[in-house]
């Protein structure tokens, strides 16, 4: 019986040819296709300024430190996100508050942040709010974006899972409008790939210029037409966060595909919610075509959300893959001891209700009907 990936990456011979073009230029790395990629990704989705890194995870640790993130700063994300955002705060000696997520949706929401907000004392309050767009559903920003000049916080948005992805007002998510940064993941199995790779997108361009910099060791170059030797400088510490030129190409070559990408997972998430039990699951509905559907997350009702591990068995006994996004950050054995990790567990309750019954099914675009079909049998007969 076939293994239905729960996400692969799609890869045609398109691909092959924007790389092996790449390779015939002498670029492996600071090529042209750096800057042409980047200016289409402005183009298409809105962007002031875009920066390309290795990937997702660095791009937040420099997007921080953008943020003038130091020692002892406070930061607070989701405690239902990838472990990327708790680690790039810690890797800059600041602290980790974990805030709970919406009973609905596994995301920060307005009235969630709003009670936080007005339950913490003044020096406890963040510099920087990190956002999670989990699986794709982009959240609505417009109120969060107001709360956070009343409270003098910054907001980087963790779009890794929602590049494509819409606010309510229609404009994509990193076009600036509701935040400083935002950071997107080309990660094998995201809406298009890079193998490895990040996309900052940047609405300051004194911000801009420091990620640049931050990105290739914080060296400064000398004008071309100087005749001192010298020819660059060191000013700050840096980092070698750079993408090479040919993940560039094919990141070229994927993005003219993201409107077909996109629709293949709208159809997929589309299928999925005609057909399957409402009386068994819940799942995410609303604006369908406004969200990248990196992920189709299903949560069990009542009656049977004590069954997980059964129905997990179950599907993978049919060659089913799933997976758990994301384990609640407290539970995990480092941050459980890590002092600059802060979070109170009874304040998480939403975080462990959705961990208990949350599964992510397979939705990518090589899914064919009758994979999804068997997807669904299995599903509705448990």
């Amino acid at each position: 019986m076939k293994t239905i990936r729960y996400s692969q990456p799609y890869i045609d011979n398109s691909d092959f040819i924007f790389i092996k073009n790449s390779l015939k230029n002498n670029f492996i790395t600071q090529g042209p296709f750096q800057s042409k990629f980047e200016k289409k990704l402005n183009n298409k989705f809105g962007f002031r300024y875009s920066i390309l890194t290795s990937n997702a995870s660095n791009a937040l640790v420099v997007s921080l430190k953008a943020l003038n993130v130091k020692s002892n700063d406070i930061v607070w994300t989701s405690n239902i996100t990838f472990c990327s955002n708790i680690n790039s705060i810690l890797h800059l000696g600041a602290r980790a508050v974990l805030i709970d997520v919406d009973k609905k949706y596994p995301n920060i929401t307005y009235e969630i942040l709003k009670k936080k907000l007005l339950k913490t004392k003044k020096k406890q309050l963040p510099k920087v709010l990190i956002i999670t767009h989990m699986g794709g559903i982009a959240i609505d920003m417009k109120k969060i974006w107001k709360l956070s000049k009343i409270y003098n916080f910054k907001i980087l948005e963790d779009a890794s899972h929602a590049l494509g992805s819409r606010y309510e007002c229609g404009n994509y998510v990193g076009c600036g409008k509701y935040s400083e940064i935002s950071v997107f993941s080309m990660h094998a199995i995201k809406i298009i790939t890079t193998g490895e790779g990040g996309i900052i997108s940047v609405k300051n361009k004194e911000n801009y210029r420091n990620i640049k910099k931050l990105i290739s060791h914080s060296m400064v170059r000398k004008s071309k037409k100087s005749n001192n030797i010298k020819d660059y400088d060191v000013k700050n510490l840096g980092y070698n966060f750079r993408l090479t030129d040919f993940q560039c190409a094919l990141g070229i070559s994927q993005l003219k595909k993201i409107n077909f990408l996109h629709r293949k997972r709208v159809d997929i998430a589309n299928y999925y919610i005609k057909k399957l039990s409402n009386q068994k699951y819940d799942f995410f509905k609303e604006k369908i075509h406004f969200h990248s559907w990196h992920l189709f997350i299903i949560r069990l009702k009542k009656n049977i959300n004590n069954k997980k591990n059964k129905l997990v068995k179950m599907l993978n006994k049919n060659n089913i893959e799933t997976r758990i996004h994301y384990i609640p950050n407290h539970l995990h054995t480092f941050y459980k001891k890590n002092s600059n990790v802060i979070f109170n567990s009874n304040n998480l309750r939403n975080s462990i209700s959705y961990f208990k019954d949350s599964l992510s099914i397979p939705i990518h675009p090589m899914l064919k009907i009758k994979d999804l079909d068997r997807i669904i049998k299995i599903l509705n007969s448990f």
